[in-house]
């Protein structure tokens, strides 16, 4: 009995790193509406439709009313997107990536996005 458990433990273990790898392998690629932006104060701004963040393989795109439209070369590492505009470097944090949702902890806040492609 115990040995069965040990066995249970041992593979529920497995299985939580193993999800915990695939997190930081999740396809981000692709077209994003922004819904909102959380501040580091805690206050939220829903977004307007039409502001969209697209993620290619190697550059990303920020389509935001008001502030039109910027391009940015990125590297990734794990969790981390190394933005470089303008020959600086801003990181972004991956904090939730699933298939139609992600959370992106950006220099601005905590951009909160939704598939659309």
């Amino acid at each position: 009995m115990i040995a069965k458990t040990g066995y249970l433990l041992i593979a529920a273990l497995q299985l939580f790193i193993l999800s915990a790898c695939a997190a930081t392998e999740a396809d981000i690629i692709g077209e994003w509406k922004l819904q909102a932006v959380t501040y580091a104060d805690g206050s939220v701004n829903n977004v307007d439709d039409g502001n969209q963040v697209i993620i290619f393989e190697n550059k990303i795109i920020e389509q935001i009313k008001g502030h039109g439209r910027r391009s940015y070369p990125y590297t990734r590492k794990g969790l981390v997107l190394i933005l470089e505009p303008a020959g600086e470097q801003v990181e972004w944090q991956i904090l939730k990536a699933e298939t139609n949702a992600m959370e992106i902890l950006t220099p601005i806040g905590t951009y909160n996005l939704h598939r659309i492609r």
